[in-house]
Parts: C-alpha cells; structure tokens; sequence
C-alpha cells in the first residue's frame, strides 16, 4: 500500500505544483488590484 501511495505521488506531484503556482499568482493579481480605483467594482 504505501509503495502505491509513493508511486502515485511521485505521478501526479507535477500537478499539485501547477496548482500551488496558480493560487499564489491569482493571490498576487487579487492584491494588486484590491489597491487600484477600480477595485471596488471587483470587491463588492
């Protein structure tokens, strides 16, 4: 069971790095924009 488990991980880690990568990038764009005028259209 845990050579399976291992196996798997080392498969798919790719994707759970692609998906770390997108929430700090989407993270960065959100607090860049929450300091812009036009947040407030974005924020309510």
């Amino acid at each position: 069971m845990f050579e399976q488990s291992t196996l798997f991980l080392r498969e798919q880690w790719t994707s759970a790095v692609e998906v770390g990568i997108l929430a700090v990038v989407i993270y960065y764009i959100y607090t860049y924009l929450r300091g812009t005028h036009g947040a407030r259209i974005w924020t309510r």
